[in-house]
């Protein structure tokens, strides 16, 4: 099957998919934790990454007969070999035509002897597989494999009887020819260079072709990875760079591009053999952050970023990996990670146990199109040398976070490796310490696992994760200012539920203690600022609900319903409003809140000493609010305003007589609000100190109160008694 996303869900029925990105799915355990499922290869597509790739060939109309584009780049192809322009590599107007020519003998003087042409043969779509049976003649056949992010061209060579006896003498290779074509905005890069399309120049490298945008500041497109050859002796993991060559042969247009591999190197080939020049999308493969590859000691200079398998043993073989966890929050917390990998290989019945170490920091800059035995990108040295990143303590943590004792690998099978929690955990986040991952057995024998490029794609590798996200807190709005989420169904006894600031000057919510059976809402107020409702249903004895400042011109509040208990609050900060114990609460239903000035310029509230009584609070100096004590507040339920009269000071201001539910909302753009709506049910009279306030349209005629001499700021929501 060409979609491995569809698979995955397949092994997860019954879990809901909550979450995708271009390498992971993730789905909802039905326990409060996730199950991210990762791969090396692209699982999605699209601006969002959240639509499958299907790299199963699809049947096309008009010039085409097959396609695939559920992926970011497009392949269209025919359905006869010969037929010509067989297959089309595009990403959006960008394209470009390989199509195979003949199979030849060649030497160092260019001298040809055509070995076969391509036939009349009919393809044939597996699934991801196009194949095109005896398409050179018996025994040389050619095959499309299409991958999530390269298209993978075989010629297969099924023994060395069915090519003919060289004719042309020196130094010969076996060559496999391409007319080659391309939109106009495409040019080929070797070695860095740009080719100049010379007529009659020929250019060789033994590197991938980079296919680059003119017309974007020479983007990368996509690429012809370095040509390779593979027989079929597993014993020696057998295989050999080959070389590209590119010409010009007459006018613009007339471009060929030929791969070679040394005849002496197939002379001694365990048949079959398969000849390998391989498409890769710059786009849809991420060689940077997913990525896996192995080295080979008697390839010490050779890379296989895009070989089919992983082989590992103790001394000459080692295979390195990479998944990218960073889409998972660094707080969550990882509860069980399991690594799948598949033996693709029966090599034998030797026990032997496969061991699985993180790479350190030095070797974190590995790359997959250029690690060797000798180097980890091409050109710098592993930390412990050319020792195929073997070095223990240099290359590799010293201590295993995995291992798998491998009594059978029988092909099909699967080792799932139990990685230590703690080890993962530490790749989650943007910031984290996953370098990748080295696979190396006790063992000089081989086992063979499938890479991310096989063309089994259920054999591909694959790691699991379980995690369980910290449980949400505050997170920072916009312009440094904290916001607080939401707090719902607290319903245990006794919960704790612990907001603090972002950063300084900003609001602090202090711990809800002893809830019980309560809903408290926390919402952003306006501009940035944060908001604190105050505890509805508070049922339980003794409730405190506490909010405080930060820092200067914040607000603090302190809001004890039903206290049955003595409640210390206590300043933040100098200059900052506090609140005084609530002490003496002898009477049930009866809502205190002493507020003292520590400076200057603070609001104050005087105790209410004799509760039944008046008690008017003044300013202390000018410009400040006052906040008049509760005077016979002797029903249950009362109501407890705050709102805003200046643009940085806050005013509290106890409901005496409040028979309603009273709103209110700042009055600066930088003040926080909050409001308390307790068990009103009566009326509609708001008293605000000595002065009473209504909502606007609702005063009666003859609704008249005392004047006073001091200054009350209102909002246009309510109207004043004059």
């Amino acid at each position: 099957m060409g979609n491995h996303a569809a698979l995955i869900r397949a092994e997860h029925t019954g879990k809901p998919v909550v979450r995708r990105g271009k390498n992971f799915i993730e789905f909802d355990n039905g326990d409060g934790s996730k199950r991210w499922v990762g791969t090396i290869e692209p699982l999605h597509y699209g601006a969002s990454k959240d639509q499958e790739i299907e790299t199963g060939w699809q049947a096309d109309t008009g010039a085409w007969q097959w396609k695939i584009e559920q992926n970011d780049h497009v392949i269209h192809a025919r359905s006869v070999f010969n037929a010509g322009n067989l297959a089309e590599w595009r990403i959006g107007s960008s394209w470009c035509i390989l199509d195979p020519q003949s199979i030849n003998w060649i030497n160092q003087d260019n001298s040809r002897q055509q070995i076969a042409i391509k036939q009349a043969v009919s393809g044939q779509a597996s699934d991801n597989v196009m194949s095109f049976p005896a398409g050179y003649g018996v025994g040389k056949h050619f095959e499309y494999i299409a991958h999530p992010k390269r298209l993978i061209k075989h010629i297969t060579i099924d023994n060395l009887s069915d090519l003919p006896t060289p004719t042309v003498t020196g130094t010969i290779n076996f060559e496999a020819e391409f007319s080659l074509s391309t939109s106009a905005n495409v040019d080929f890069w070797l070695d860095g260079v740009k080719w100049a399309k010379t007529n009659g120049v020929r250019v060789r490298t033994a590197s991938r072709i980079e296919c680059r945008d003119n017309t974007n500041g020479d983007a990368l497109l996509w690429y012809l990875d370095t040509p390779t050859a593979t027989d079929s002796n597993i014993d020696g993991l057998n295989n050999i760079v080959g070389q590209y060559e590119v010409r010009r042969q007459g006018g613009p247009s007339s471009l060929f591009i030929t791969v070679r591999i040394p005849y002496t190197w197939i002379q001694t080939a365990t048949f079959p053999i398969k000849i390998d020049p391989t498409y890769t999308d710059g786009y849809g493969g991420d060689i940077q952050t997913y990525k896996d590859c192995y080295l080979s000691s008697s390839a010490a200079t050779t890379n296989y970023g895009t070989h089919i398998w992983l082989p590992t043993n103790s001394n000459s073989r080692h295979s390195v990996l990479e998944f990218d966890l960073s889409s998972i929050a660094a707080t969550a917390t990882c509860d069980n990670a399991l690594l799948t990998l598949t033996h693709d290989l029966d090599y034998g019945s030797t026990d032997l146990t496969v061991y699985v170490y993180e790479l350190l920091t030095a070797n974190g800059n590995w790359t997959e199109a250029g690690a060797t035995w000798n180097t980890k990108d091409g050109s710098n040295a592993w930390a412990g040398g050319a020792t195929g990143c073997g070095t223990s303590g240099t290359d590799y943590d010293s201590t295993a976070i995995g291992s798998y004792n491998v009594t059978t690998d029988t092909q099909g099978t699967t080792n799932v490796f139990d990685l230590t929690d703690a080890a993962v955990k530490d790749w989650f986040g943007a910031s984290n310490t996953n370098y990748g991952i080295v696979l190396i057995s006790n063992n000089t024998d081989l086992k063979v696992y499938a890479s991310s490029d096989n063309t089994s794609t259920a054999y591909r590798p694959k790691l699991v994760v379980d995690y369980t996200a910290a449980a949400t807190g505050p997170t920072a709005a916009e312009n440094n200012q904290a916001q607080v989420s939401d707090v719902a169904t607290l319903t245990a006894s006794g919960p704790t539920y612990n907001v603090t600031t972002a950063d300084d000057n900003q609001a602090q919510v202090s711990d809800l203690v002893s809830l019980s059976l309560a809903t408290t809402a926390l919402t952003a107020a306006e501009d940035n600022q944060a908001q604190a409702s105050d505890a509805a249903s508070l049922t339980a004895e003794a409730p405190t609900y506490q909010l405080t400042a930060a820092d200067d011109n914040q607000a603090q509040v302190s809001d004890v319903a039903t206290l049955g208990v003595y409640t210390p609050i206590a300043a933040a900060e100098n200059n900052q409003a506090q609140a005084s114990d609530a002490a003496s609460i002898t009477f049930s239903g009866i809502e205190l809140v002493n507020i003292t000035v520590s400076q200057s310029w603070q609001a104050q509230t005087s105790d209410a000493a004799v509760l039944g009584g008046y008690t008017p609070i003044t300013p202390v100096q000018a410009n400040q609010t006052q906040a008049s004590d509760a005077a016979s507040i002797t029903a249950e339920g009362p109501t407890f305003t705050i709102s805003v009269s200046d643009a940085y000071q806050a005013q509290v201001s106890d409901a005496a007589l409040v028979y309603s539910i009273t709103p209110i909302t700042p009055a600066g753009a930088w003040q926080a609000q909050v409001s308390d709506l307790a068990s009103v049910t009566m009326g509609g009279l708001i008293t605000h100190g000595t002065r009473r306030l209504y909502p606007v349209n609702t005063r009666t005629t003859g609704q008249l109160a005392t004047r006073v001499t001091h200054t009350v700021n209102t909002r246009k929501d309510y109207e004043v008694d004059d």
